[in-house]
């Protein structure tokens, strides 16, 4: 019993020595919490007296009128590897959305209308003009500025996907694309491309010819396909909505626009 008390009392000694030890040591400083995920739950979109003059840069000066949506990655919300913003105006004629996205390597390949250009680094406007029914439209554009545009009467998860509600055309639909970097050369390092697009009004059927007033609100979301050969996954979705599942077609997830 002797011996065994001795050594108990011992590791008990030195238990303690390491303790007083540890005390003289710093604490780890605690973590600094997450920055919170800025959702704009209800994007206020500002009404602008003249048309945008659109140079794909977003140089107009009315662009500063609108709030920028920060962009994050389905479901969890998490930050991009690239981030984007995205800004939303509107005139008589047409809803205006301006994106900024940071790039490491800019590419694009697809030249056709409505070709698969979400397959490319592409930006995306989503939009649902009614929020208690579909149908909703969605507009892809890749970095040379082709188009895929949409109709949508069923979420595209139904049933024959985009191909059964692409052949509806917006007519008049305008974009710009510009380049801080080289398209289509992954040897050298780029930094950002931008994007301006105009949709109008006239050209889209569930307004019969209507245009939005102050104090309508619609569905919508901004989102963003990113395939660089830098991204460490392999691709990245991302959207300015809270996404429960990463699928930019599901609308019960998306924002309001507040036309103001």
């Amino acid at each position: 019993m002797g011996t065994q008390y001795n050594g108990l009392f011992a590791c008990a000694c030195i238990l303690a020595a390491l303790i007083a030890v540890a005390g003289c040591v710093s604490a780890p400083k605690p973590q600094t919490p997450a920055k919170p995920r800025q959702f704009i739950e209800n994007y206020p979109c500002y009404q602008i007296d003249a048309a945008l003059k659109m140079d794909g840069r977003m140089s107009d000066p009315a662009w500063a009128k609108a709030p920028a949506l920060n962009f994050y990655v389905p479901p969890n919300s998490t930050a991009p590897e690239f981030p984007t913003e995205a800004r939303i105006l509107y005139d008589k004629n047409y809803i205006y959305v301006g994106f900024k996205a940071q790039d490491t390597d800019i590419w694009g390949y697809f030249t056709n209308r409505d070709d698969n250009t979400c397959l490319d680094d592409c930006l995306e406007f989503f939009f649902l003009p009614d929020p208690a029914r579909e149908p909703y439209y969605n507009f892809e554009v890749n970095a040379l500025g082709t188009t895929y545009d949409a109709l949508n009467l069923r979420a595209m998860m139904f049933g024959g996907g985009g191909r059964r509600w692409n052949k509806w055309d917006c007519d008049g639909f305008k974009v710009k694309t510009a380049c801080n970097g080289t398209l289509n050369d992954p040897a050298d390092k780029d930094q950002s491309w931008t994007m301006e697009m105009a949709v109008p009004f006239a050209e889209l059927p569930t307004l019969a010819g209507k245009t939005p007033q102050p104090g309508d609100i619609w569905m919508f979301h901004v989102a963003r396909c990113e395939y660089s050969v830098c991204n460490t996954n392999r691709g990245e979705y991302s959207s300015c909505a809270p996404l429960a599942i990463a699928n930019f077609h599901v609308t019960n997830d998306w924002l309001k626009l507040n036309f103001k």
